[in-house]
């Protein structure tokens, strides 16, 4: 449970300061530019859908990585929509709060971040 005074429930505490940290963290990381390649991540992650070891998500990415289907016709086909169903449920999952502890540790140990920045205490 956090400590910070919030209104609603210790799950949905300030999610968007967690947003934040991490994207600033980002930005200052040596992964920046290639995270912002928009077109070269939606490629990596083609191609790891593509190396899945689900035969029905393996086939979704071969097919968008092979540019035989787009996203938005893959979602009206029920198998590849149930992929989909199945990645946003382990996003609703996602500690955050961690994401960006781990992030902090990962930039210092790497020596990268925002100056000045305290980093992130899961605690708070």
């Amino acid at each position: 449970m956090m400590d910070t005074p919030h209104t609603g429930s210790p799950d949905e505490a300030e999610p968007s300061r967690y947003a934040e940290h991490i994207t600033r963290l980002i930005s200052t990381s040596p992964y920046a530019s290639m995270l912002a390649d928009e077109a070269g991540m939606r490629a990596r992650l083609y191609r790891h859908l593509a190396d899945s070891e689900d035969p029905v998500t393996a086939e979704l990415g071969a097919q968008l990585r092979d540019g035989i289907i787009d996203l938005a016709a893959a979602s009206r086909v029920p198998a590849y929509a149930d992929v989909f169903l199945r990645g946003m449920d382990t996003l609703a999952e996602t500690d955050f709060r961690m994401v960006a502890a781990d992030l902090d540790a990962l930039a210092e140990r790497e020596g990268w971040g925002s100056e000045g920045d305290e980093g992130f205490n899961v605690n708070r």
